[in-house]
């Protein structure tokens, strides 16, 4: 019964330290496939930036991709003790309107709710 329990503590110490890591992939990786560098570095890993400043986010976001503008989705109404305010999603643009033939991808993250 003790070899259960310290197996499961493991376990449960593995999986946060594995929401809390994250792998930076390169663009040149994905062969100018943007949408897969965005998915596999920030919709996959998304666990990562949780409870961390939006800054954290744009940093990595423009290590490779151009920033044109930046729409904050669904602010909450409230600040914590702080005074900080919460943002649960935003729309990053990386290219001018006009450049666009078709409909833009958004994407976003919704915050997980405790």
């Amino acid at each position: 019964m003790k070899k259960l329990f310290l197996l499961l503590f493991l376990l449960i110490g593995l999986a946060e330290t594995q929401a809390q890591s994250f792998t930076y992939h390169p663009l040149k990786g994905f062969h100018g496939d943007t949408i897969s560098f965005l998915k596999s570095n920030f919709y996959d890993q998304r666990n990562y930036f949780v409870g961390k400043k939006f800054e954290v986010l744009l940093e990595l976001y423009m290590r490779e991709m151009p920033l044109k503008g930046c729409y904050a989705h669904g602010t909450v109404p409230y600040s914590d003790p702080n005074n900080d305010s919460f943002i649960c999603g935003a729309w990053l643009r990386p290219m001018d309107n006009f450049f666009c033939q078709k409909t833009p991808l958004s994407l976003y993250m919704q915050p997980h709710l405790t």
